[in-house]
């Protein structure tokens, strides 16, 4: 349900609907949950085995991403030939970055705004955060695995997530001009992989703690997982109303609070009886979240041919 709340959002803001200015913030909420299940399944082999197969973890990766991606461009390019040359130019540009993830350093090496676009943007600009992704899982794995190797490993790789977080945090913080498009802090892996590793820091946190709550006989209820996540989530939502893609409160901290009221409301759905749990497991939600993927990879360039080019 979470999952298709983000990518609903993100729709909304590509359709331009008043409400959704900041709806942008939906591939925020996906890199925070993709930093979660990723890491999870990476712990639980390390403890099951005590190292990473890493050629099958890379292997099923790319199996998710890159099909529906090629089935995507395989309809768009000769769409777009017969109804808009532009957008075939523009999609026949940038296949070859988004089938090997690195859309995100293209649009920044070409100066590509995501924001302004001059003419007709490419229908495969919204790639970019495959590519952030793809660049997290080939990454990621390489430094647990580094970690696993000392004792104490699950502690030392807990804080080096957190240190890289911050210190991506940091470098948008750092790098973002409020007098100019922030388009590079936008596309760049440096400034946006804190949503990942905030995602990936939650596993380690959260690792054991169902045996330890059962002990726990005295819980406070206005402190419960559920109350947490749900105003975690509101939060979440009046930032996406409010915040639009040039606001600075977005990078100099906003997205950051983005991503920690993410990981709150993902704390929140482990407890499967909490009331938020249940809502957002709601079969239309259900429904939009197993789709959820491939209505992100379909929306925009349809958007696109649909409005002949005029798109956010």
């Amino acid at each position: 349900g979470l999952r298709a709340a983000a990518v609903l959002m993100v729709l909304a803001y590509h359709l331009k609907l008043p409400f959704a200015k900041g709806g942008l913030l939906g591939v925020t909420v996906f890199f925070v949950i993709s930093g979660f299940l990723i890491t999870r399944i990476l712990v639980s082999e390390l403890e099951s085995t005590h190292t990473i197969n890493l050629k099958k973890f890379w292997i099923r990766r790319i199996r998710r991403l890159l099909p529906a991606v090629l089935a995507m461009a395989a309809v768009l390019i000769p769409v777009s030939a017969v109804f808009n040359r532009v957008l075939f130019t523009k999609a026949c540009a940038d296949l070859l970055s988004a089938i090997f993830c690195y859309n995100n350093w293209q649009q920044i090496f070409h100066n590509i705004s995501y924001f302004e676009n001059a003419g007709i943007p490419s229908p495969l600009t919204h790639c970019w955060s495959l590519a952030v992704e793809a660049q997290f899982y080939l990454l990621y794995p390489l430094l647990l695995l580094f970690f696993a190797k000392m004792e104490g490993w699950k502690k030392i790789s807990a804080c080096a997530t957190l240190l890289l977080a911050f210190i991506s945090i940091g470098a948008m913080w750092i790098l973002f001009d409020p007098s100019n498009d922030p388009s590079r802090i936008y596309y760049g892996t440096d400034t946006r992989s804190f949503s990942l590793l905030f995602g990936a820091f939650l596993v380690f946190v959260t690792k054991n703690m169902p045996a330890k709550r059962k002990r726990r006989k005295v819980q406070l209820p206005w402190f419960s997982r559920d109350a947490v996540g749900s105003a975690a989530l509101l939060v979440l939502f009046y930032i996406m109303i409010k915040a639009d893609g040039y606001d600075s409160f977005l990078y100099r901290g906003g997205q950051g609070i983005a991503s920690a009221c993410t990981v709150l409301v993902i704390f929140s759905l482990m407890e499967t009886n909490g009331t938020l749990s249940r809502v957002l497991s709601a079969a239309p939600l259900k429904w939009i979240s197993d789709r959820s993927y491939g209505i992100y990879l379909w929306h925009y360039p349809v958007i696109l041919l649909i409005s002949g080019g005029r798109s956010a």
